[in-house]
């Protein structure tokens, strides 16, 4: 039972141990632990000023202040309509 538990021949088996190594190099690596780390707040802090940026871009361009085809549309009169 313990010798079809543990066939080394296995595939799914290889694909186990390379992600357990990687997990253990992860957690007891305190060097690769903290660069990883750093780079993913680097690529948070990243997004959330890209994010602010484009929030700014849109509240301050100058086609927000322009009317859109939306608003033209809501303020035409139709044609029929009383003068």
């Amino acid at each position: 039972m313990l010798k079809d538990f543990l066939r080394f021949d296995d595939g799914e088996f290889w694909k186990g141990a390379m992600v357990g190594a990687a997990v253990v190099l992860l957690l007891t690596n305190e060097g690769l632990r903290d660069a990883l780390i750093g780079g993913a707040a680097r690529t948070a802090e990243a997004v959330k000023s890209g994010m602010d940026n484009l929030a700014e871009t849109g509240n301050g361009s100058a086609a927000a202040d322009e009317p859109s085809d939306l608003d033209n549309a809501s303020q035409a009169q139709p044609e029929d309509a009383p003068r």
